[in-house]
């Protein structure tokens, strides 16, 4: 239970924080990313490992969802099997326990306890040394190392696969930085193509992008290619070419008036003539003779 709330708290608190700042859900929803990354991690798993651990890491996957199998009442029943069978060995002799050994399953001194008879590594351990002590002429420090040795080689085991899944866990950041770099060359690939919905000449160049609706009201639009044509267009055109006419005529008039060539004038381009230009002339050698002066 606790391992979902995890699960819950953890993307809640991602997609949360995401959706606060302003992003939008859709943005993430990349299952070519995705497939990328996790397919890619999936092989290498497959790759690295030999069948015995896939097969253990399939069997441990539906434990990570689930909480620990040992609880304060399995705890207890061990101590009280072992307190029970070490009595009968004290008052009885260790060969008293022969028949409870090698039938656990029908003796009445563990049926009492369920949680031990469901686990068979923990059952096999204590009947197998049990067994051991049962036939005499065995050195205490021996089995001492005996037992350290069996419990770190099952540990040992036991952990194959949660390794394996870690060892697959550190190389997902590798293979997330490769998506995201097959993401940027996708991208650099389409820097110098047109944008989607562009328009193309007749040599094949892009044009200038022109959404439906302003194209739509330029093919429309009523065109005008004489100002004799009747209609509103005919009477702006002759209103415009009435404008320039009214400018050209106070054009002249400027240039008359200060002595300005009149087809200089028509083109806004003013120049003086020849009898204006020699009078300027003779004024500017008479200011340079009284500054010599």
């Amino acid at each position: 239970m606790f391992v979902a709330i995890g699960w819950v708290l953890v993307l809640g608190s991602v997609i949360g924080s995401f959706v606060g700042v302003g992003g939008h859900l859709p943005a993430l929803v990349q299952p070519f990313e995705l497939l990328c990354i996790f397919g890619a991690a999936m092989g290498a798993f497959v790759v690295s490992n030999p069948v015995s651990v896939l097969k253990k890491t399939i069997k441990a996957l539906p434990g990570c969802f689930k909480g620990g199998s040992y609880s304060k009442e399995v705890y207890l029943e061990l101590i009280a099997l072992l307190y029970e069978l070490l009595q009968k060995a004290r008052k009885e002799g260790m060969m008293a326990l022969e028949a409870d050994v090698n039938a656990p399953e029908e003796s009445a001194l563990f049926q009492k306890y369920s949680h031990v008879l469901k686990d068979h590594h923990l059952l096999d351990f204590i009947v197998d040394y049990l067994r051991m002590m049962a036939t005499g002429n065995v050195n205490v420090h021996e089995v001492q190392d005996l037992m350290d040795e069996e419990l770190a080689t099952h540990h040992a085991e036991s952990s194959v696969a949660a390794n394996a899944i870690q060892k697959m866990a550190d190389g997902l950041p590798a293979f997330g930085i490769v998506a995201a770099v097959m993401g940027v060359v996708h991208t650099m690939g389409s820097v110098g193509a047109p944008p989607a919905g562009a328009r193309r000449d007749d040599r094949g160049r892009a044009g200038r992008h022109i959404p439906r609706h302003s194209a739509r009201v330029w093919l429309h639009r009523p065109r005008c290619r004489s100002a004799q044509r009747k209609g509103p267009c005919g009477s702006q055109a002759v209103s415009v070419r009435e404008g320039r006419a009214a400018r050209v005529a106070v054009r002249l008039r400027a240039a008359r008036r200060h002595r300005i060539r009149p087809q200089s004038a028509v083109h806004g381009r003013p120049s003086e003539l020849p009898g204006a230009r020699r009078r300027r002339a003779r004024h500017q050698d008479a200011e340079v003779g009284l500054m010599r002066a």
